[in-house]
């Protein structure tokens, strides 16, 4: 990569925060149009913009980010007021000037700004025209202050210091950009250098010598060390992709005539950056559909003697090793009887029975499952919840629904603070090594095997005073030396939590728990069911990861099979 590249890409990646920035200021400064802080926050964005594409010589995006930085400049002036127009005015021109970045840094056909740059100009102009007509009615005011002031409107003048995202605009420059991709590779040399540890251990284990002894132990707690530092530098605030969502609710709600009050709380908890970009398409799904099904008109809220305006929450909060994200809205809740009705209709259930919450979301879940009949620019063509829940079940998470008519629904979201390492139970099944990530397992049992039901078609076993349903992965994996396959001695369980739901999943030896650093597939394998990736050991035999949501949903039928045995 050349250094203009380099630049290049470093450019794009500070205007992306800074026009991130502006469209969330944006936002806020239309419902508090006195908001001084977040207008000065939005002029130093677009300024700093303005300065670094005239560095790049970016020559559109220059006078496109000068042409807003000027209306900018009206109304910290006090020469016109906030409202819903210049907003309007002012996120087009944010969005034309990432259209004119992206496609500036990734070589495209520039768009051409003219017409924005010109609604922006004429805005000015009609400002200058009131001033015109104030001046011509103020005879004690000196021409010459006028023509001053207005000279002033174009001016770059000082900008004051306000509560500005860290890193942004004026910044002392504590902090250096690293591609994510770098820190994989190091991620993946400090695991080879643990497998390396673990045979010097062997070794020095051997020989006997105390000081090959200590020099590895030293070692192993830098390589420990350096672990997790890079594990730490991969983490990022939520507020990176959080703070793009005020405007997409803003404007889905404008397009359905509906009354937001959108709050999100949890901003600066840290995850993954790889796990953070992972979870922006759903929570996309999740808001979108909230706005759209979940929340009534201001007429239907009315009648239901709520207030007009609806409620939308965006919570992230750290629990141990997991964060959870939750999605919520005071609307209609859903129509239960709707979904069971359509699911009926498609086949996917029988009768008139119950049906919880998490059964309503695993319907709702399905590829192509909507009961919407309209099909909208914002949804209803049943892709949401499918695309949701693939995604969050990737990451090696959960998704649960709470939802109650004329109140409300919550989506909650739980997954791992990160995917470059985690803590896993290792077994062993037909003389091969598994991993299940500790987050899942609630306890290792043996139980006899006159202990194991058979009803409606599989095995079940009692754990806790509860029924829960057996997976023989001996069978599953076609494990043909696997003592656990068809033997009615003792069992080896390891029973699961996902979501809502509980697994029991026989295995033929418990290894003990270790921290793993995961490798995911590369494809074709990343298409291998019920493995999320794999691990080395420190003996240099690899371990295959296993997918605990994939394994929550696997087919009933007792004669499955994944052939992995060689």
């Amino acid at each position: 990569m050349s250094q203009q590249e380099k630049y290049a890409e470093l450019f794009a990646a500070e205007a992306r925060e800074h026009l991130a920035e502006m469209s969330r200021a944006l936002v806020v400064l239309e419902s508090e149009p006195g908001d001084r802080d977040s207008l000065d926050a939005i002029f130093r964005s677009v300024h700093t913009i303005k300065g670094m594409a005239a560095a790049m010589g970016y020559e559109v995006a220059a006078r496109l980010a000068h042409a807003i930085e000027s209306v900018l400049d009206e109304l910290r002036q006090d020469r016109r007021q906030v409202d819903s127009e210049v907003i309007d005015l002012l996120l087009d021109g944010t969005d034309q000037l990432e259209e004119v970045v992206v496609a500036t840094v990734e070589g495209e056909k520039l768009p051409d700004p003219a017409v924005t740059i010109e609604r922006l100009v004429l805005w000015r102009l009609a400002a200058d025209q009131a001033d015109d007509a104030e001046d011509s009615d103020a005879d004690s005011e000196p021409a010459e202050t006028t023509a001053t002031s207005r000279s002033k409107a174009g001016a770059i003048g000082p900008v004051p210091a306000g509560r500005g995202r860290p890193g942004l605009g004026g910044r002392a420059d504590s902090r250096v950009r690293v591609d994510i991709r770098r820190l994989d590779a190091l991620m993946n040399l400090i695991g080879e250098l643990a497998i390396v540890r673990g045979r010097l251990r062997a070794l020095a284990a051997e020989t006997g010598l105390n000081p090959l002894q200590e020099a590895v132990e030293r070692a192993g707690g830098l390589i420990s060390e350096m672990q997790s530092e890079v594990i730490e530098s991969r983490m990022v605030p939520v507020w990176q992709v959080f703070d793009r969502f005020p405007r997409l609710v803003r404007d889905a709600a404008r397009k359905l005539d509906k009354e937001v009050e959108f709050e999100m709380s949890g901003k600066n908890l840290e995850l993954d950056r790889a796990l953070l970009d992972a979870i922006s398409d759903p929570l996309v799904h999740l808001l979108r559909n909230a706005v759209d099904h979940g929340l009534e008109t201001a007429a239907q809220r009315a009648k239901a003697g709520k207030p007009a305006a609806g409620r939308i929450e965006l919570a992230a909060r750290r629990e141990k090793s997991r964060v959870i994200i939750e999605v919520s809205d005071d609307g209609r809740g859903i129509d239960r009887d709707a979904v069971l009705k359509q699911a009926r209709a498609q086949g996917l259930i029988d009768g008139d029975g119950t049906t919880s919450d998490q059964e309503l979301f695993r319907i709702m879940a399905r590829p192509g499952f909507s009961t919407v009949e309209n099909v909208t620019e914002l949804s209803g063509r049943g892709v949401g919840l499918n695309v949701v829940e693939d995604a969050i079940r990737g990451l090696g998470g959960s998704v649960e629904l709470q939802t109650e008519k004329g109140v409300g629904t919550t989506f909650r979201m739980e997954m791992p603070v990160t995917l470059a390492i985690l803590r896993a139970l290792l077994v062993e099944i037909g003389g091969q090594v598994y991993a299940i990530p500790a987050t899942f397992t609630r306890e290792s049992i043996e139980l006899d095997g006159t202990a194991v039901a058979r009803a409606h078609g599989r095995e079940w076993i009692r754990w806790r005073e509860d029924r829960v349903p057996l997976l023989r992965l001996g069978r599953l994996f076609d494990a043909e030396r696997g003592s656990e396959v068809d033997s009615d001695d003792l069992l080896h369980v390891v029973a699961l939590e996902f979501g809502s739901s509980f697994l029991a999943v026989s295995v033929d030896r418990f290894l003990g728990e270790e921290e793993i650093v995961v490798k995911p597939f590369a494809m074709p394998l990343g298409a291998v069911p019920v493995f999320s990736g794999a691990t080395v050991r420190p003996n240099g035999l690899a371990a295959l990861v296993i997918d605990v949501g994939s394994l929550a949903r696997w087919p009933e039928e007792p004669d499955a099979r994944i052939p992995l045995a060689s």
